[in-house]
Formats: C-alpha cells, structure tokens, sequence
C-alpha cells in the first residue's frame, strides 16, 4: 500500500474514533445531567416553595404550632407560574413527575423537604426520592444476628452494631431508632462532660447528694438543665431537624425487669434533647439473660455496653429520690451529684431524606439538605466562589 494511501486511511480511521469519543463524552454528560437536573428541580421546588410563602397572603397558610405540618403541590408551584414542567428540563416528552415540598414546624425551625418522583420511557430519567428511614429499613432490617429489629411498631439497632452513624455537617451521630411515628432517634457520639444529674440541697439525706426529679414543680433538674443549654447551642440547621419528642422521664427500681418502656414512659415530658432511659439500654442487647439493668449479660452483644459510652441516663430510681442510672458497661445507680458524661439524644424529622453513606464510621449515612431564604443566596454564593477558586 502507498504511503499516500496510508496517510488517508489513517485520517479515516483518526476521524472516525473522534467521532466515537465525542458521542460516548455526550451520552456520558447526558446521563450525568440527568442527575444534575433532578437536583435543579429539588433545589427549585424548595426555593419556590419558600417563595410562596413569604408572600404575606400565603403566610398564614405555613405551620403555625410545633410539630404540625403543610405541603405544596409540584402541579401548584408550576400552575402558579413558578416552575415549568419538568418535561422542558429534562427535553423527555415522555417523563411525568409528581411530587409536593413538606414544611415542618420543629421548635419554630422550618424544615424544607422535596419529595419527587419520576417516570419516564428513558430509565435513566426515573427518580424516586429515598427517605432515610427507608434506606436503613433496606439497608439493615434482620430477625437474627446484628442489625435493625422490628419491636412493635418501632425499629430498634441491636447487637454490637457498627453500621448506624450519621453525619450532619462534621459532627457524627448514631442511630438508636425509627420511632412509631417515623421519626429518626439519634444519640451524639461525642459525650457532654462534667454534668451532675443533679446536686440541690437533699433534705431527707441532709446533704446535696441532690433530688431525682427530672423535673419538679416546673423546675429542671440539673442535667435537663444542662440539655436545654445544649440544645440551644445547636445550629439553627440541626434545629429545623429536630423534632419535639415525649420524653420518657419516669423512675424505676433496680430490680424492675420490663423492657417495653412502660415504666420510663409512665411519666413523659415535651422536650427537645433528652438522654437514654434504661429500657433503651435493654432494647439494644441480644442476650437472652439481660433482663435487669445490671445484669453483665446486658453488655454482651450490645452496641450501648461498649464501655467508651458511659454517663447518665434520665432515668432515676424510684427506691431513693437521691440516685440515677448511668451507663458504665453496665447500668447501675450513681448519686445524682456525681459527675459524669452525658450523651445527648434526639429525635429528626421522618421526612429527611438519604444522600449517601452505608453507616459505617468511615462512610456514614448523609442526609440530603435544601437551605432556604438568606441561608441559600449564601450556598450559592459560596458555592460560586469556590468554582472559581478551582478554575
């Protein structure tokens, strides 16, 4: 063959591979975009949502009460002339999304949630949101070995769990567990130090061994005291997710052998932070001889007898009005004015959706999150100068 020949056939061949590169990088962004779009939408239904109701007509209409909720519609947000189909975004006549934008009153905190989902002939343009209660029911749900157990209408971590972290910006969390209602129980990992349950002035001991009420004529003891303060030390971030929760607070005796919270959840108070109340260290262990809270069979397979976690739990005895339960490998009584750790325990919203992660320490779960308002114009305004940072 010519060189002359050669030289064509290799322009050829050079042509035609250019073509082959140029529509797999294509295909490639287009199914990338896909992603990036999905994204845009969330991000936009939430951002109009907002929008909608900072108009003082529709105002009234947000969540007024702690705890309640409002939704509303993708169809209002696009026949109110905020959004376009989605159809347009995606240039797939085929796709047909439906969806609405939750709002939460937590605390007075509002909390933003896009929940979307997406049809379409192309696959790739499916989307169904995932809640993080679902993705650890997937994830973790077992009726033997180590993992996450339906108990009645709630889904308990039991066993030496490793796989329930969560991270929220840099701080790490573990889950405890879906409660009934949906709603997410986590405890820090990283304990609060130095805290007294209580230490007042005990007038049948003569002392300030301190008084077992965790709250006594409206007035806290010390280490709700010490929760409260916690709590409002949270970012207004954390906040919007966390809910008010029934604090099981009631007191019980050493030798009280109930696992179902009865006898904790005798006596509730409406609260945001708490800490653990025994049963929930019962819950957790699955050794079939762990029936009293200091029983050593209660530290066998059980992520909450690790002994790195040690402090008080909320719960106190009911044989004297001067000690508490704490945590300490195992679970025994301690005098309220002792000083020990305390790890602090809430409850998030059931409509927090999953991001990312597998629950390991590594690779915790991360849960997607939609600012609003001031808190969103300066994402993107971060979010821009980083870009250009890179560039």
């Amino acid at each position: 063959m010519s060189p002359k020949l050669l030289k064509k056939l290799g322009l050829i061949i050079g042509i035609f591979v250019g073509i082959i590169v140029i529509l797999f990088l294509f295909a490639s962004c287009s199914k990338g975009g896909s992603s990036s779009k999905i994204k845009t939408i969330r991000t936009d239904m939430v951002q109009y949502a907002y929008k909608y109701y900072q108009k003082k007509e529709n105002q009234d209409d947000l969540p007024q009460d702690d705890g309640s909720t409002t939704s509303i519609t993708l169809k209002k947000l696009i026949e109110a002339g905020y959004m376009s189909e989605p159809t347009e975004a995606f240039n797939d006549e085929s796709i047909k999304c439906s969806g609405e934008v939750v709002i939460e009153n937590n605390n007075g905190h509002y909390l933003y949630t896009p929940l979307i989902e997406c049809k379409s002939d192309k696959k790739d343009n499916n989307v169904t949101s995932i809640t993080l209660r679902d993705k650890l029911i997937e994830d973790q749900l077992v009726e033997t070995s180590v993992g996450l157990y339906a108990m009645g209408n709630t889904y308990v971590e039991r066993g030496e769990v490793e796989n329930n972290y969560l991270q929220i910006d840099e701080n790490l969390y573990r889950i405890v567990r879906i409660n009934d209602d949906g709603t997410i129980r986590l405890t820090t990992a990283k304990a609060v130090n130095n805290v007294r349950w209580d230490d007042r002035y005990n007038i049948e001991q003569k002392n300030n061994n301190g008084i077992n009420d965790y709250i006594y004529n409206d007035i806290n003891s010390r280490i709700n005291e010490r929760l409260i303060e916690v709590y409002n030390d949270q970012t207004d971030k954390l906040k919007s997710y966390i809910t008010t929760q029934s604090l099981c607070i009631g007191k019980r005796s050493a030798a009280d052998t109930t696992k179902d919270g009865s006898t904790e959840c005798s006596q509730t108070v409406r609260t945001q932070l708490g800490s653990f109340a025994v049963y929930e260290y019962l819950q957790a262990s699955l050794d079939k001889e762990c029936e009293l809270p200091d029983s050593s069979s209660c530290l066998n397979y059980n992520w909450l007898g690790d002994k790195t976690i040690h402090g008080w739990t909320i719960t106190a005895d009911a044989e004297t009005n001067y000690k508490a339960f704490q945590l300490n490998g195992t679970c025994d009584l301690k005098i309220c004015s002792s000083t020990k750790n305390v790890y602090p325990v809430f409850n998030i919203s059931s409509n927090v959706l999953y991001k990312s992660g597998t629950g390991t320490k590594e690779d915790p779960y991360i849960i997607k999150y939609f600012p609003v308002g001031e808190e969103y114009e300066k994402a993107k305004k971060e979010d821009k100068k980083n870009k250009n940072s890179d560039n």
